[in-house]
């Protein structure tokens, strides 16, 4: 239930303790006696009695007895000593590991009385949150208005119901039996765990996560239809995003894989001031500096005077800010940097916007329209370079672009060629010519951030136009075949009511929303005038749970899916 970061820094730090026979208990039954040497985050090294040791995979391993107890609790008080609430937490699961029930309890404890609203403590001791605050299982079920009978919690109407069969008679005419058929009492428990436990689900390590997908699937619970009202509950309690990322540190460099093999550049990042894990997760600003720079190096050098543009204005609403160093191509570094900052924070998916200057603007104009459902908007300022028919793909884009007007003639030339291709195309778009030349324009660095941050992506858009772009080579658009290995030739996709109709490229699969029609009514799917599709589309928790997994967005998700066989 932590994020890999932490239980990095839980195993590695940990000093081998002495013992004379420690058990180290193998999730497959075995067990095997001797010492534990070290411990890291991926193996363990073990020394067997009569000599000799082996390296075990962590993920093997289901927990450690230490023989020598005075030895364990005397690192477990070293681990909690001084601690802030992060580091309880990771106390804690230290403790959990190693078999130290009452220890790993007392650190979870300890961590809520440092921060009373650490998500990561509370979901650790079984804790839900009701409104603005967390409660225990018990509370959580009689706020719902559940009562308890038999151990078990369930509707007033249903107690009433079994209390009559109990005593061998039917329910007064005044308290008529529940008209739900039996086990429905049932299925909403269940329902409510599959809620509670969607985070270790998703985000949890080892043993605990595959502990929950093992229940769910042995009951079918991620196959269940679900009501529209326990959709709207599920991406709720997906949109508040990983509760097991704890990291706060409030600017710094990161390292992002540029796309080759082993190569990494840097990226400097700030957090939104007051920033909190826990928080409503923030959107996401990333600032692509002028160049072009001949190395990373250099480029990593160049990033923060792009960078420092854009502080005040990513604060003011909010949003984290990184600007990576770039060389070439800029997509794959710009796509690999919105997925490190996501794997370090929680983002708002809806709110991820491009911002460049000169070459930056180029590189906005590069991986923007091309990558339409993954940014909400770009801000290109003062850069030249015609980008002709992958302009097209910026009718479901926010475009808020700067001109100079004594810039270098082929700058402003290509620029507006731009504008007007753009204005053509009909998308979101704002055009500012300003008074100067080839600068930066800190007035406006202001104005186009707050400019976007009032468009959000429109991901459920229901005219959704593609033009096929040789800078996407993975991936459908939008909710048009989104997880495909090659992306579409040109197509549209309209929506009016519940009727979807498609031209051009036929698609293998469509993700559905209630945002984007009513799937409590049939659906109908039609692509060049024949009907591929129509009839009514099932609601599942495994739709929504694989469509976060797999693309690590958990603002946008769909929770019905139609396959559409040739």
């Amino acid at each position: 239930m932590i994020p890999r970061v932490l239980l990095a820094a839980v195993f590695l730090a940990m000093a081998p303790i002495p013992g004379a026979a420690d058990t180290v208990h193998l999730k497959n039954g075995s067990k095997l006696e001797g010492r534990v040497v070290s411990e890291g985050e991926d193996a363990i090294e073990f020394g067997f009695p009569g000599g000799g040791k082996t390296s075990l995979e962590r993920g093997d391993v289901e927990w450690i007895e230490l023989s020598d107890r005075t030895a364990a609790l005397a690192e477990f008080d070293r681990r909690c000593k001084g601690a802030d609430a992060n580091g309880l937490v990771m106390a804690s699961v230290w403790a959990r590991f190693h078999g130290m029930k009452d220890e790993e309890t007392q650190a979870l404890r300890g961590a809520l009385r440092k921060d009373p609203d650490h998500a990561g403590a509370h979901e650790a001791l079984g804790h839900r949150r009701l409104g603005d605050k967390w409660v225990n299982e018990d509370e959580f079920m009689a706020a719902s208005g559940r009562v308890r009978h038999g151990g078990a919690w369930v509707t007033p109407e249903e107690k009433a119901r079994l209390e009559a069969e109990a005593a061998g008679k039917k329910p007064a005419a005044k308290d008529p039996p529940a008209k739900a058929p039996a086990g429905d009492a049932q299925l909403a428990r269940e329902w409510a765990e599959v809620v509670r436990v969607v985070p270790t689900w998703l985000w949890a390590e080892g043993k605990a996560r595959d502990d929950v997908r093992k229940a769910l699937e042995e009951r079918g619970s991620l196959d269940r239809p679900l009501s529209k009202a326990q959709a709207a509950q599920l991406l709720e309690r997906l949109a508040a995003g990983n509760p097991f990322l704890t990291d706060k540190t409030n600017a710094g460099v990161l390292e992002v894989p540029t796309g080759e093999p082993g190569e990494k550049t840097k990226a400097w990042f700030q957090l939104p001031p007051g920033y909190k894990p826990g928080d409503k997760p923030p959107g996401l600003v990333i600032a692509l500096h002028g160049g072009p720079a001949p190395d990373y190096k250099t480029a990593f050098e160049t990033a923060p005077q792009e960078y420092s543009y854009f502080t005040s204005a990513a604060a003011k609403h909010g949003f984290i800010l990184a600007s990576p160093g770039w060389v070439g191509d800029p997509a794959p570094i710009v796509l690999e940097t919105v997925e490190v900052v996501a794997r370090r924070w929680n983002v708002d998916r809806s709110r991820v916007f491009l911002v460049g200057h000169s070459a930056g603007g180029v590189a906005s104009f590069m991986v923007g329209p091309p990558w339409a459902d993954r940014f909400a908007g770009i801000a290109p300022f003062v850069c030249g370079i015609e980008h002709g028919a992958r302009l097209k793909n910026a009718w479901n884009l926010p475009v808020y672009h700067v001109l100079g007007k004594k810039d270098n003639a082929f700058f402003l030339e290509t620029g507006r060629k731009n504008s007007e291709l753009l204005r053509t195309v009909g998308g979101p778009l704002e055009v500012v010519e300003k008074d100067g030349g080839h600068d930066v324009y800190p007035d406006e660095c202001a104005k186009s951030v707050a400019w976007l941050a009032a468009r959000p992506r429109n991901f459920w858009s229901r005219d959704v136009r593609w033009h096929r772009d040789e800078a996407r080579a993975a991936g459908g658009l939008f909710w048009i075949d989104p997880l495909a290995k090659d992306c579409a030739a040109d197509f549209t996709a309209k929506v009016e009511g519940n009727d979807i109709r498609i031209e051009g490229s036929r698609p293998a699969e469509i993700v559905l929303s209630d945002k984007l029609v009513d799937l409590d009514k049939p659906v109908t799917i039609s692509f060049g005038g024949d009907v591929l599709f129509t009839g009514k589309v099932e609601r599942t928790a495994r739709t929504a749970l694989e469509w976060v997994e797999a693309r690590r967005d958990f603002t946008d998700v769909p929770v019905a899916r139609v396959k559409l066989v040739r």
